[in-house]
């Protein structure tokens, strides 16, 4: 069994991470990372934004910078963090770490800026609080040996609360190579990947620049990562390599989204196009009905059911799903415990936000909601 480690590195095969640094060591990291040189033979670049992440950062790069294969370079974006989580990097001295900094834009903005300064033939992301298998890397590259038509390849994740890291299984046997040809479908039984768990294509990535939409923090992976899937299959190695840090303030995991990402009219927008093939409309807004039914239940269990309602009838293509019929039963008539250990168990780390409102307003606001929904379908508009 190998497990995951948030350890420091101490040994020379770290290249020296806790080498001590002169006068100002951050200042002199700054100046070798952010240089025009590479380390040699970049196969992989590993893009990380950083936003106040003290507490998790140094144990992120760790897990990089620990990776049995070597052929990488780890670039950290620090988007304008205001504690100390780049001096918990002063003391690297790897050549293959390059920090870059910029004034707070945003994950997106940080993805992006990481992704063109990206020198390897892969780019891959971790988020500063996650952390890797040594083997992750490895793995991908051997995936990509195998599966060379392939763009973007992925594996499966662990997800973990607080500081009890999860045991990695290293299987003897190979573990199972699973093609998507239809992400949306894919995706409604069970998410496959996410962004610290996946590698695309370098050129692909920048070709498609800004690939994360800027100025968004709520979905902007999943954006890309059915846009690419639009263009072509995604391999998917069924394995898990990651550890995804899940309940903390201020993650988008934790997280109770209260308008419609943007991204996902975007979606419903593609799928409407001409030129789009029945079956990958059909998958994809079934899809997007797909999220605005977990909109609709977490609004349930934050007690605001009018709230829920409102997204519900704003996805009639989810009324053929059993989901659907599940969230509006939870919205009109379930007891509000009832709600919350439903979504306990099915989004780790939920905390309501608000409390319930009266269940006679929620009746009332159901039948002027579908006279108004009626009025719309017989007009013909969205």
């Amino acid at each position: 069994m190998a497990s995951f480690s948030a350890a420091r590195h101490t040994g020379p095969t770290a290249a020296g991470v806790l080498a001590p640094e002169s006068t100002t060591p951050i200042h002199r990291s700054d100046r070798a990372f952010s240089g025009a040189l590479p380390p040699p033979a970049v196969r992989f670049s590993v893009v990380m934004p950083l936003y106040n992440k003290s507490a998790y950062v140094r144990a992120a790069v760790d897990s990089v910078l620990a990776q049995s294969f070597r052929e990488l370079e780890l670039i950290v974006v620090d988007d304008g963090s205001t504690d100390d989580s780049t001096e918990q990097l002063r003391d690297i001295d790897d050549p293959r770490l390059r920090l870059l900094r910029q004034p707070n834009a945003g994950v997106s903005a940080a993805r992006n800026r990481g992704i063109e300064a990206a020198q390897g033939e892969w780019v891959c992301f971790l988020d500063a609080d996650d952390l890797w298998h040594a083997g992750y890397l490895a793995s991908l590259a051997a995936a990509q040996q195998t599966h060379p038509t392939l763009s973007v390849v992925g594996t499966r994740y662990t997800e973990f609360v607080g500081d009890a890291l999860p045991d990695a299984h290293a299987a003897a046997r190979a573990p199972t190579f699973e093609l998507i040809e239809d992400l949306p479908t894919r995706w409604r039984r069970a998410p496959a990947f996410f962004t610290s768990s996946v590698a695309v294509r370098a050129a692909l990535l920048k070709r498609m620049q800004p690939c994360f939409p800027p100025g968004e923090a709520a979905g902007e992976d999943l954006d890309l990562w059915f846009r690419l899937g639009e263009r072509q299959p995604i391999g998917l190695l069924h394995r898990s390599l990651v550890a995804r840090r899940v309940g903390l303030e201020g993650s988008l995991s934790a997280a109770h989204l209260r308008a419609c990402p943007p991204f996902v009219e975007r979606m419903r927008a593609r799928a409407l196009a001409s030129g789009v093939s029945r079956q990958q409309r059909r998958s994809t807004l079934l899809f997007v009905a797909h999220l605005v039914v977990d909109l609709a239940r977490s609004a349930a269990a934050s007690g605001e059911r009018v709230e829920a309602m409102r997204w519900l009838l704003k996805a009639p293509e989810g009324m053929r799903t059993r989901r659907w019929w599940v969230a509006l039963s939870m919205a009109a008539c379930w007891p509000q415990k009832t709600i919350l250990s439903f979504q306990a168990k099915v989004q780790p780390g939920y905390r309501p936000l608000a409390p319930a409102l009266a269940p006679d307003a929620v009746r009332i606001e159901l039948m002027r909601l579908a006279g108004d929904t009626a009025t719309r379908a017989g007009s013909h508009r969205d």
